[in-house]
């Protein structure tokens, strides 16, 4: 929060309620934390230690009015809470991920991430921007039900829009209220698209700005024109996407959307950076499918996929499950 406190996502638990500012770990609590690349060390002392629990010894201190969207995933038959994850925007946030992000810990049933980069993770920090900007939601192991999505955005101003969430496998795009909750109910069936991992993503739509003493044309000099423009808009946000995955056989399709036309690089490496393949790729048009070859000899197991050139980049997880 900016104050020394944190906000638990997604919250909803009796020693930590949904909306809470919190930093205390109860008695008997276990808990995860995060090495940077040099490691370290943690200490406890008499002094870091407080009175009472559940957090009554201390009034929360307020929360800093930071842009954000907080995305909850629950059984829509229940009602019961499955995960959460939480995108925070502030100008004081780097764009690459640090100690203001929480990388995601992947349990063995349902899974709600925010993939950033070559990263799952819980929370996301990220620098605040007034051009469009995207989440991409990572779903995983989720059973053939019906789920539904809550979204809570908080201190979004003029600046942006509107908020879209699209769906890849129905073709809708659902308006996302900026400044009250809303919700969003999907299915999942044995259609392998409506389990696909990136089957979801947000997009912040920024506010036009036009200047003074330039006209703005109340329609388009063609209606070919209008429905081009149209498509590049609201249809091709630069994307990439992996089919199958889990990959079951050696061979897989990198599928990418909205990319510049362009020479790009495309690697595959293993969780320890290791690069297996590396090839060379034009890309012509805004959607383009490229064929990957796994090779026999690669172990089941995570591997990272990234497409790039001098001014973009993107990577994407993908499993070998043979």
């Amino acid at each position: 929060t900016g104050t020394g406190d944190f906000t638990p996502v997604p919250g909803g638990t009796v020693n930590y309620p949904a909306d809470s500012v919190n930093s205390k770990i109860q008695s008997g609590q276990a808990f995860f934390m995060m090495a940077g690349s040099l490691g370290g060390t943690v200490q406890f002392t008499e002094d870091a230690k407080v009175s009472g629990s559940q957090n009554t010894f201390r009034l929360p201190r307020p929360t800093l009015t930071r842009q954000q969207i907080a995305v909850n995933l629950h059984a829509a038959n229940t009602g019961n809470l499955v995960d959460g994850v939480l995108s925070v925007w502030d100008r004081s946030f780097s764009p690459s991920i640090d100690a203001d992000d929480a990388v995601k810990i992947l349990n063995p049933s349902e899974n709600l991430c925010i993939q950033n980069s070559n990263a799952l993770l819980t929370l996301v920090s990220k620098k605040t921007t007034y051009t469009s900007d995207t989440v991409s939601l990572y779903i995983k192991n989720l059973r053939r039900i019906d789920y539904q999505f809550k979204f809570s955005p908080k201190y979004f101003g003029s600046e942006i829009s509107s908020i879209e969430l699209i769906d890849k496998f129905t073709n809708q795009r659902i308006n996302v209220p900026k400044s009250d909750t809303s919700s969003y109910v999907f299915s999942i069936s044995a259609e392998p698209g409506s389990y696909d991992t990136s089957r979801f993503y947000l997009v912040l739509n920024p506010k036009k700005r036009t200047s003074s003493n330039t006209q703005v044309p109340t329609e388009p000099a063609s209606v070919e024109a209008g429905k081009k423009s149209l498509l590049n808009q609201t249809i091709f946000k630069k994307r990439m996407s992996i089919y199958p995955n889990p990959i079951h056989t050696n061979k897989a399709l990198l599928e990418l959307t909205g990319f510049e036309k362009g020479t790009y690089q495309v690697e595959i490496k293993n969780t320890l950076g290791v690069v297996l393949m590396k090839k060379t790729i034009v890309i012509k048009d805004l959607q383009e499918n490229v064929k990957l070859e796994c090779k026999n000899e690669w172990p089941n197991g995570v591997y990272h996929v990234s497409i790039f050139n001098e001014t973009t980049s993107q990577t994407l997880q993908f499993i070998i499950n043979k």
